[in-house]
């Protein structure tokens, strides 16, 4: 969760570049994450929460495209 997050504030500080590396981060650490670990509860990281953060980051970069296919 912390590189989504990541992504968010590096984007609304106006700073792309760290935004964009966050971004991937938070996509590879996605991919790793087993199928267990996905279901959207109190207790786990779910795919619901990171693409919340992850399209708010693509949507303050101007990048509404990509945030629309985070959805």
């Amino acid at each position: 969760m912390a590189a989504a997050v990541a992504a968010r504030a590096y984007a609304l500080s106006h700073h792309s570049e760290q935004a964009r590396a966050a971004l991937d981060a938070a996509d590879a650490l996605m991919a790793r994450l087993p199928e267990s670990g996905r279901p959207d509860t109190w207790l786990t990281y779910g795919e619901q929460k990171n693409h919340v953060h992850l399209s708010h980051a693509s949507t303050t970069l101007g990048n509404t495209r990509l945030a629309q296919v985070r959805r």
